[in-house]
């Protein structure tokens, strides 16, 4: 199943599709060029007129509590809830949805994954626990 862009990834679309469609890992050079569309998308939303925030939160997606993340390697301090929110919502999302290279999880699978990156303080447990209230209600 390819993969999906939704409008926080919208800068993948500059990224070629062999790329984003490859069944394996990919190599140093063509995960950097993944790296960069958060970059497009911020720009992108910028372009199109789109408000400075909405344009902030979308391209911290792949930023991380730690400063592991990018394209800024921002750390929580810099991280508004929103750029948390969002960067929650694409892991939850990257994880249940299929990939070339895997299978989705299922809802609590992902959750398991997720609070792995809680306790490594990548994803805001907080954020993270307000997720669960909506994806596993029951």
């Amino acid at each position: 199943m390819k993969n999906s862009i939704y409008p926080n990834d919208i800068g993948k679309l500059i990224v070629e599709k062999s790329i984003l469609d490859k069944p394996s890992k990919l190599s140093p050079a063509e995960f950097n060029e993944i790296m960069k569309h958060p970059y497009y998308t911020r720009k992108t939303i910028n372009m199109i007129g789109l408000d400075d925030d909405s344009a902030f939160w979308a391209g911290n997606h792949h930023e991380k509590l730690d400063g592991s993340g990018y394209p800024n390697g921002l750390k929580g301090k810099d991280l508004d809830f929103e750029s948390r929110a969002i960067g929650f919502l694409d892991v939850f999302q990257a994880l249940t949805e299929s990939r070339t290279y895997r299978n989705a999880f299922k809802d609590n699978e992902a959750f398991e994954i997720i609070e792995t990156m809680v306790n490594v303080h990548k994803l805001d447990g907080q954020v993270v626990k307000i997720g669960k209230k909506i994806f596993l209600p029951f």
